[in-house]
């Protein structure tokens, strides 16, 4: 039961930390594009943004490990 909750944990925080770091992603992608064309039209495209590796998956990776470790090692000194 400890890994049930440990990977539900993870998967929640990876869930997070891509949806955080995807909005982080296209506001600085917004301001660099605004500053260059003042003009520019900006839209997003989650299929081609999320095909591919990205920095995106990366924080959610980090995000998975990061509450899979938290709720394991709290659950198992506990």
């Amino acid at each position: 039961m400890l890994y049930i909750k440990s990977v539900a944990v993870g998967l929640l925080t990876g869930a997070a930390a891509m949806v955080i770091s995807t909005i982080v992603w296209m506001i600085v992608g917004g301001y660099q594009l605004r500053s260059q064309f003042p003009h520019a039209e900006i839209s997003l495209d989650l299929r081609s943004f999320l095909g591919r590796p990205s920095l995106v998956w990366l924080a959610a990776l980090a995000g998975f490990s990061a509450g899979f470790y938290w709720r394991y090692r709290r659950g198992f000194f506990l």
